[in-house]
């Protein structure tokens, strides 16, 4: 529904930022490779998910949390925060 449809566009927003922050702006092609599966997996241990999930079937509530991570990490990668910033923060955070 409404939240799925959200999520998507946070999403689309999450992997743009990735690719113009990241994988434009380094040379390293392990981060480029890795940079997309690395922090969705982040977000979703961060929510208890596992690395594999359809979306699509997440209730509301879940959607919701993970839109909200996603928002968080995108916000944080444009303020220039690494990889591992991003997740201690994100693994910390309740």
């Amino acid at each position: 529904g409404e939240y799925r449809m959200n999520g998507k566009l946070i999403r689309r927003s999450l992997t743009d930022t990735i690719k113009t922050e990241i994988c434009e702006k380094t040379d390293n092609p392990n981060e480029k490779k890795f940079a997309y599966s690395n922090f969705t997996k982040l977000i979703y241990k961060s929510l208890g998910l596992p690395n594999q999930i359809d979306r699509n079937s997440l209730p509301d509530d879940m959607q919701e949390k993970l839109a909200r991570k996603e928002n968080l990490v995108s916000a944080m990668i444009q303020d220039g925060k690494t990889y591992g910033e991003n997740k201690n923060f994100i693994l910390s955070e309740k």
